[in-house]
């Protein structure tokens, strides 16, 4: 692995980010009909920038805010939320971080762009772009030594910005979720190039405990993915006995602790702390698996995630398999690669644990694609020296993907409604709009939530 950008190479990075845009610029057309799809996820985030726009900074509280009161109150209550005991005029969202919902609440009022569908669209258009950035620089530095960084770049980029559920998911949805698609490959970049300093600096502990706090306000997936890192941190402790390793181990589990305790109680001071249990036991309830589910439902859901994904790294890995046998190869894989590969793999048991929410909204399945495309690259990588493999890769890939971008813009999905459900919706809303003028969408008005 190589840390560090070649600067001769900046280019490719440009257009990852010109492909990037256009992707949305493709996607946007289309956007109202997959919008609606996206459950209430991007409701409950605009309503809520809604109402913390219009509060005062006491009543925020550092808290996302659901609903007011008196003549503003757009009377939504969720099982997610509960009033404030000092007045019990309040209704907060205490089961969620509330780093999304401020980010986007300071996103509405910087730009001072209406709050509405188009611009969420636009603002996770921009986390989209970004984030393809960064998961390309992760998979450039960790096979860099293994593969040409055009190649490298080629694969990840085509098979990130064209899955199904990076564009929906990341391009349409907006949720925690999207932000743990930026901040854990910058994190791992961070652990990466520590691991490659002697001695590393202040700055470089300090840019891993920020990029670490703000993925723990990720939801769970944060918690598990510094679980994942502290436990690497402990082996490499006890085998190497390098003292930086002191630091992950005992900074990780202090960021953790100290995060834990904010959330609990910046909630418990405004609802009461009997309330704050009541309603993270209601919600862990509605997360964790039900008896309806298999084992591996979750994987059985991928195929529809990631399906274009998924076939091609059957492909090269069986190839490649195929390959080692006929020529009596041995397959060995590098201790530095198994790591890759553990602190890939214990985030999405979390899928696991709160399988009843993964498979309700796919979003939080979209950190599957780091181990699926691991394993992929790494399969070519392995295949890359053969005769045509080149050819193959690029022509096999290119296709596959750009055949999912073409499914997904113009063939019926299960991420769209194309059907009697958005006619339905848009005569309930005329319907409401008409016999009651007090409802939401007349508080608001037609472009806005």
């Amino acid at each position: 692995m190589k840390t560090g950008t070649n600067r001769k190479n900046i280019w490719l990075y440009i257009v990852v980010f010109l492909v990037s845009v256009v992707s949305c610029m493709i996607r946007y057309p289309d956007f109202e009909t997959t919008l609606w799809s996206a459950s209430d996820t991007n409701y409950q985030c605009l309503m809520n920038a809604k109402a913390m726009l219009e509060a005062d900074e006491e009543t925020v509280s550092f808290l996302p805010l659901i609903t007011f009161s008196e003549d503003t109150d757009y009377g939504l209550e969720y099982s997610s939320g509960a009033l404030d005991q000092k007045t019990g005029n309040y209704f907060y969202y205490i089961s969620f971080p509330s780093f999304p919902f401020v980010v986007l609440t300071l996103f509405f009022k910087i730009t001072e762009l209406s709050v509405n569908e188009v611009s969420l669209y636009i603002f996770c258009s921009i986390l989209f772009c970004i984030s393809a950035l960064v998961v390309v620089r992760l998979f450039v530095t960790v096979f860099s030594d293994r593969l040409n960084e055009c190649c490298i770049v080629f694969v990840t980029g085509t098979t990130y910005l064209f899955s199904y559920e990076i564009m929906h998911s990341m391009g349409l949805t907006y949720w925690g979720q999207n932000w743990y698609m930026i901040f854990f490959p910058l994190l791992f970049l961070e652990f990466i190039k520590i691991e490659h300093l002697d001695r590393p600096a202040f700055k470089d502990y300090f840019i891993f405990t920020v990029f670490g706090f703000l993925l723990l306000q990720t939801e769970w997936s944060g918690y598990f993915a510094l679980f994942a890192f502290w436990a690497i941190s402990v082996i490499r402790l006890i085998k190497h006995k390098e003292s930086k390793y002191i630091y992950f181990v005992i900074g990780i589990a202090v960021q953790v602790i100290i995060s834990a305790i904010l959330f609990v109680v910046l909630r418990a001071n405004v609802v009461g702390f009997q309330e704050f249990i009541n309603v993270i036991k209601q919600r862990s309830a509605g997360r964790i698996k039900i008896s309806d589910y298999s084992l591996f439902a979750v994987e059985k859901s991928l195929m529809y995630s990631f399906g274009n994904s998924i076939i091609l790294t059957a492909a090269f890995a069986v190839w490649m398999i195929l390959y080692n046998l006929k020529n009596n190869k041995r397959m060995s894989v590098k201790k530095e690669y198994i790591t890759v590969c553990v602190l890939f793999s214990v985030p999405i048991l979390e899928n696991h644990l709160f399988m009843n929410h993964a498979l309700t909204y796919s979003m939080d399945k979209m950190k599957w694609y780091f181990i699926i495309h691991f394993i992929l690259v790494y399969s070519v990588s392995e295949l890359i020296s053969l005769t045509n493999a080149k050819r193959i890769v690029f022509y096999s890939i290119g296709s596959i993907m750009m055949i999912s971008l073409f499914s997904y813009l113009f063939v019926e999905n299960n991420y769209r409604w194309h059907d009697e459900r958005l006619k339905a919706s848009s005569e309930l809303a005329q319907f409401i709009n008409t016999n009651y003028g007090d409802n939401v969408l007349g508080q608001l008005g037609d472009n806005s939530v």
